[in-house]
């Protein structure tokens, strides 16, 4: 993120993405709507809105209904003049989708892995993509790697061994000219499950992901909690009263996993030990071993260890290719719109 202080040029740049960001939590809104949000002057907004819409970035919806004075007009951001590529990789497959401004789909495909290397089969997934839609409407590419992330550089990738140590965001930014997102493919699906679930007013959440091995995403004050070096949610190092002497919690969840009772205990007494540290207001859970079904037994169970005041809201739902997806938008939506920070 660029620091600036008292450029003129940089200042407008912020005036614009003030109201750009707040046209799209309040569409339909107002000059003067706009500078009440955002804490402007009227002439400052008109000045802006003007640029915005000569420039196709915004576009005005007509005039509202009059409460007696001069009626005004009413703008919202054009969705489309803006687009977004994302990729995310999984069990040997590429899901490719653009999406706009809105976070409407375009386009999207599957690509299945073939012999060969990794990054030149990228490359041909993302030029695909670009060449299905107005390539040059694209602003930011994200990508989801089921690695750590830690800079530039990927990190315990044992499925795509040709990227440990390779700095894929700066790759990709070189080849393509414009602003590239690489993150794990678990904190991908956590912003993408917080998102799903904004109406609950979760503002921390843990998404636990339980299949072969345990992954987890955490959200503290509705931001992805990633750690001083990206180790948070790491939860499978975790050792519990379940496990065995020196047992790892991975290691517990491998040795139970054909004992649904067994599994629904572990992932209470996991739960139970997040709560005493984040209390968090939601936990979304992934896994095979347990269905919807188990989460009532599973609040029961959690009850035996902590006071039922501190429960969670608990969801047991599959996490579809969308969520991905979605998550990947929230990242690039960020990295796009929040690219310049004030500084006094």
């Amino acid at each position: 993120m660029e620091k600036i202080s008292g450029n003129p040029a940089i200042i407008k740049k912020v005036n614009k993405d003030l109201i750009k960001e707040t046209l799209k939590k309040f569409p339909k809104s107002t000059k003067p709507q706009l500078a009440q949000k955002v804490g402007l002057s009227l002439a400052t907004v008109n000045k802006a809105v003007e640029e915005l819409e000569e420039s196709g970035e915004a576009r005005c919806l007509g005039y509202i209904d009059s409460t007696g004075g001069r009626r005004a007009k009413c703008y919202k951001l054009n969705e489309n003049f803006e687009l977004i590529l994302t990729v995310f990789i999984q069990a040997g497959h590429y899901y490719c989708a653009v999406l706009n401004m809105d976070g409407k789909i375009i386009s999207s495909k599957v690509h299945q892995h073939q012999e060969g290397s990794w990054t030149q089969e990228l490359y041909g997934v993302i030029d695909e993509g670009l060449a299905g839609c107005d390539g040059e409407k694209v602003a930011s590419i994200g990508v989801a790697v089921p690695g750590s992330v830690n800079g530039d550089e990927i990190s315990n990738i044992p499925t795509i061994p040709q990227w440990e140590g390779f700095a894929l965001k700066a790759d990709l930014e070189n080849r393509y000219g414009m602003t590239v997102v690489v993150e794990n493919d678990i904190n991908a699906a956590t912003l993408g499950v917080h998102n799903k679930y904004t109406a609950t007013g979760a503002r921390n959440m843990l998404f636990l992901h339980i299949k072969q091995g345990i992954g987890a995403g955490v959200i503290i004050n509705s931001r992805l909690h990633k750690g001083r070096h990206n180790f948070a949610g790491e939860l499978a190092y975790m050792s519990l009263a379940s496990g065995a002497n020196g047992e790892t919690l991975e290691d517990t969840l491998h040795r139970l996993h054909h004992d649904r009772g067994a599994v629904i205990k572990l992932v209470a007494e996991l739960i139970a030990n997040v709560v005493c540290v984040i209390e968090p207001d939601l936990v979304a859970i992934d896994t095979c071993y347990l269905s919807e079904e188990d989460a009532g037994m599973l609040k029961q169970v959690l009850s035996g260890y902590i006071s039922s005041e501190y429960l969670p809201q608990i969801f047991i739902r599959p996490v579809q290719d969308l969520i991905y997806i979605r998550g990947l938008f929230v990242l690039c939506m960020h990295k796009t719109q929040n690219s310049v920070e004030l500084y006094q």
